[in-house]
């Protein structure tokens, strides 16, 4: 669309840098809020969220589960709490397991 539009150069230069600018800003601000501990907790389970997500969101889909927020709910804070029962385990075997 930006393509068809009359002054090119101008959409093509403003309209990157406004989007760039707003996410810059929308990170800024949310880093500020009470809840940056929890999405910075998700930021570092990004991986792990991405595999499992679609695998659990067809499961509770199976399960019958209709509503949305729980199914988001599910889709995230089941990876994490399986990533971090992973760490804490890691954490743990190198302990007994040091020499």
């Amino acid at each position: 669309m930006i393509e068809s539009s009359e002054p090119k150069i101008l959409m093509l230069a403003t309209i990157p840098l406004i989007f760039s600018f707003g996410v810059m800003g929308i990170s800024y601000l949310t880093s500020r809020l009470p809840i940056s501990l929890f999405l910075s907790t998700i930021g570092k389970h990004t991986l792990i969220i991405m595999y499992l997500h679609g695998a659990l969101l067809d499961i509770a889909e199976q399960a019958g589960i209709e509503d949305v927020m729980v199914k988001v709910s599910i889709a995230i804070i089941v990876p994490m709490l399986l990533a971090l029962l992973a760490q804490s385990m890691q954490r743990n075997q190198g302990v007994y397991l040091s020499a």
